[in-house]
């Protein structure tokens, strides 16, 4: 199984909560919480981007929700790049995640070569 290096996600939200500074964006890696360091905050159009220097072999990984409230994502797009040089994602679509709840952003049947 080859190894992760960087996870990139953008989220296109739609209502409910949005990420701040006080309440990043977080994924669950192989059951540790991190949070991303943002590279796109748009507000207006409702688009948070954000990555996350990850070097392990995955066995899990999840996008988590607000601490409090939901997200309401019309579009989130997950990629991943490889410690082999390759890249690959995962598109969801209409996906709400509340607080206490997940998503899992690994195991998503339809994905992407990049």
């Amino acid at each position: 199984m080859a190894r992760l290096e960087e996870v990139e996600v953008s989220l296109e939200i739609r209502g409910g909560n949005t990420p701040s500074s006080r309440d990043p964006i977080r994924i669950r890696i192989n059951g540790h919480i991190l949070p991303l360091t943002f590279s796109t905050i748009d507000e207006e159009r409702g688009l948070f981007e954000g990555k996350a220097d990850i070097h392990s072999v995955v066995h899990s990984l999840e996008l988590l929700g607000p601490r409090s409230g939901r997200y309401d994502i019309a579009v989130l797009k997950a990629t991943f790049h490889m410690a082999d040089g390759k890249s690959y994602g995962n598109e969801l679509r209409d996906v709400a995640v509340g607080t206490d709840e997940s998503v899992d952003i690994w195991t998503v049947s339809d994905s992407f070569s990049v």
